[in-house]
């Protein structure tokens, strides 16, 4: 037992001093400062962040204990313990980095800024890390619906008019009323739209059975769900920017550097747009709410085609031959 003790805190020190090192790499990639400050820094974040975390866990479980009572916790600590349970399951993330970081730590933590940003805890996210995390989750988005609309071209799935005639629509709302024209359910949908749909969530690989991508989906709208019932409770105006970005980016809202007030609209057009899904039976409302996120991302790749991909967007769009 001692000797297994001894190597879990041996691993978490590895993880602690490569998020650490992640962290102050990325803060001070811009300004290339010396190798002294670097390391001076790196031994700043991992005390500030590993602090931080610690304390994050003290202040999520009190916020359980007021769950528990039935108390209205609102958005921002409703925020809190959702980031806290992703931030322990990071740590498990990053124990594979740890084994990495023994042998070479450098290696380990550009991996990290580079690759996978979304591994680190949030106490250990710079603005720069948090904004690749966003751009990492929306290029998945866009990579998703871009398989789907691919397949329905190849006659893959069948009702490819409802989709364009959804594309071609004139706004959100009949876009959406497009979609769930006909009461369809969440557990109607093909297997190659799951495919696409948990891709876009974070789910498994394709190869896995249909049931663990439904489970990833079922997840990912449950936490929609609870995190709307949260919105509605909280005045908008309240939250600041960050948390605006993250709702926003988990409703498939383009965050980039849309300033606070373009983000609360955003938000608040999600739940004007899902207040009758909320009155619809659970398959129903689930398909209503992934329906949306389809729109949304649809949406913001419309928006960011121009500077992402302006050849394509000229070959798609100029019309002068």
């Amino acid at each position: 037992r001692d000797s297994s003790t001894r190597a879990s805190f041996v691993s978490m020190r590895y993880v602690l001093l490569l998020a650490g090192l992640a962290t102050a790499s990325a803060a001070l990639a811009p300004t290339m400062a010396p190798p002294t400050t670097q390391k001076k820094n790196m031994l700043v974040e991992i005390r500030r962040s590993s602090q931080e975390l610690y304390a994050n866990w003290g202040t999520v479980k009190a916020i359980r204990e007021e769950q528990k009572l039935g108390k209205d916790v609102g958005y921002t600590k409703y925020a809190m313990v959702k980031r806290g349970q992703a931030d322990r399951g990071k740590l498990f993330q990053l124990a594979w980095y740890g084994t990495m970081a023994k042998w070479y730590i450098p290696i380990g933590a550009y991996m990290v800024i580079n690759y996978a940003p979304s591994y680190l805890p949030s106490p250990f996210e710079t603005p720069e890390i948090f904004g690749k995390r966003l751009q990492a989750s929306a290029a998945l988005r866009r990579q998703a619906l871009f398989d789907v609309l691919q397949k329905k071209d190849n006659g893959k799935i069948d009702d490819q008019a409802k989709v364009i005639d959804a594309l071609g629509a004139g706004s959100k709302r009949q876009a959406l009323a497009t979609l769930t024209r006909g009461s369809p359910t969440l557990k109607s949908i093909p297997l190659t739209v799951v495919h696409s749909a948990s891709k876009a969530l974070g789910g498994p690989f394709q190869a896995l059975p249909r049931v663990m991508h439904m489970q990833t989906i079922r997840g990912s709208l449950r936490a929609l769900e609870e995190g709307d019932a949260a919105l509605l409770t909280t005045k908008l105006s309240t939250l600041p920017r960050s948390l605006l970005a993250e709702a926003c980016n988990e409703r498939a809202i383009e965050a980039g550097e849309t300033d606070s007030k373009q983000l609360r609209a955003s938000l608040a057009e999600w739940l004007a747009l899902t207040a009758s899904a909320r009155k619809l039976p659970q398959e129903q409302a689930d398909l209503a709410r992934l329906s949306l996120l389809a729109i949304n991302t649809a949406c913001s790749t419309r928006k960011s085609g121009p500077t992402q991909a302006p050849a394509l967007n000229a070959l798609y769009t100029k019309k002068s031959f």
